[in-house]
């Protein structure tokens, strides 16, 4: 199955993403970040979808708070812990009505940034203090054990790897996310099991970052997971382009077997190299 991220069509508006994708004939979507809340959204979405016939699933951040904030599931603030679990239960919830039975959430931080640091040239500010390593693997484990209980036996949760860049590493020294790669993908699962959503755009530029072949780290992780994120980058940051633009993930995606994946396309481009992306991936299943 071939999702593509509402997060491809920059639009506040949620129902005019859905439109903007269905008047393309797409009609697989998963509900991500990007758009803003509104009254009776959930509703208003959720009538949209079965009108349509459109099968959703719902990645991270969404349906959209009506404050913004940075979801981290491993915070050790308490108030920013519970109401990233909160938000994450409210998506379980969303995702049973849509008949969807996957949500994803990103990995922990061992900081709390603020919304406003994410996704801009100047990255996050160096002077947070991080959390310790150890409690706050425990207190993602503890949160992914709330969601999985809230979800049910016939309910999945994934959780999608972070991407580390080298302004970021940079600024900090050492790296402020959980599980960017596989080493710290191992020494997580020693601590607790939990499904992974492997992101190969993430992958590239953390594997870039902090001297990895990124190659190696992929193969491997690739056989761990049936879920993935796609796009290309020029492996410094995390730019959303076009996979056909990108040798390497493109050579990723050739070399192993995608039939039995779920794949959604995250590309940050015009629709029609948006579509040519899907239908590469689609002649990659045949």
């Amino acid at each position: 199955m071939i999702y593509i991220s509402s997060s491809c069509i920059k639009d506040k508006n949620i129902l005019k993403v859905l439109k903007i994708l269905k008047n393309k004939n797409i009609k697989n979507i998963e509900l991500s970040g990007g758009t803003e809340n509104f009254y009776n959204l959930e509703k208003i979405t959720i009538d949209y979808l079965k009108e349509n016939d459109i099968k959703a699933r719902i990645h991270n951040y969404f349906p959209p708070p009506k404050e913004h904030f940075v979801i981290n599931i491993a915070s050790l603030d308490n108030k920013i812990f519970t109401k990233s679990i909160n938000h994450c239960i409210n998506a379980i919830t969303f995702s049973k009505k849509i008949n969807s039975k996957i949500f994803s959430v990103h990995a922990g931080f061992l900081i709390d940034p603020k919304p406003k640091e994410l996704g801009i040239k100047e990255g996050i500010k160096k002077e947070y203090k991080f959390f310790d390593y150890d409690k706050a693997v425990i207190q993602m484990q503890k949160g992914i054990k709330i969601l999985e209980e809230e979800a049910g036996s016939d309910f999945k949760i994934y959780i999608e790897n972070n991407v580390i860049n080298n302004r970021t590493l940079s600024k900090f020294g050492k790296n402020p996310f959980l599980l960017t790669d596989k080493k710290s993908y191992n020494s997580l699962r020693k601590e607790f099991n939990f499904n992974l959503l492997l992101d190969l755009a993430h992958l590239k530029v953390s594997s870039k970052t902090l001297g990895y072949n990124f190659n190696d780290e992929a193969n491997y992780l690739f056989d761990t997971t049936d879920y993935l994120h796609v796009s290309g980058n020029d492996g410094v940051e995390d730019s959303n382009n076009p996979i056909f633009l990108d040798k390497e993930v493109s050579k990723i995606l050739s070399n192993n077997k995608i039939k039995d994946k779920t794949i959604t396309l995250e590309v940050y481009d015009n629709l029609e190299n948006i579509i040519k992306d899907y239908h590469f991936l689609k002649s990659l299943i045949k």
